[in-house]
């Protein structure tokens, strides 16, 4: 693995964990205090993202690194999810295919038992016939 300049350590994170933190996260609009200019912005607290991540230099800032990089894992997650999710529907769309054909295949079995019952049902008929006839 790379690192950047200046970057002394890295340590791998679980994607998981980000992504479950992450959606515990509240999101807001709001504006800044003494704002004159009605400029409204949109993300979590300063605190709400610290408290919950850990992340930057104090609990007043987040840093757009940190907000990129927590998007990035949990997008990395939400990847990983879905792909599991996308699996587990091939397996039921084959398995539904199969029983498919089982139910084809028996349909098709129970009309040739239905045809061989007419014909045996017709045979006996004769039968009977055949026999009343010669008494």
């Amino acid at each position: 693995m790379s690192r950047s300049k200046g970057v002394s350590e890295t340590t791998p994170v679980n994607p998981e964990d980000i992504l479950d933190r992450l959606e515990t996260l509240e999101i807001y609009e709001w504006d800044r205090a003494g704002n004159e200019s009605n400029i409204n912005y949109l993300g979590p607290s300063a605190e709400d993202f610290f408290d919950l991540f850990e992340l930057g230099e104090d609990v007043e800032r987040i840093t757009v690194g940190d907000v990129d990089g927590v998007a990035l894992t949990a997008i990395k997650e939400l990847s990983a999810r879905l792909d599991e999710q996308n699996a587990l529907i091939d397996r039921h769309e084959a398995r539904l295919e199969r029983q498919q054909k089982i139910i084809t295949d028996q349909r098709d079995d129970i009309e040739t038992l239905r045809e061989h019952l007419e014909s045996i049902q017709t045979t006996v008929v004769q039968l009977r016939r055949h026999i009343d006839d010669r008494e």
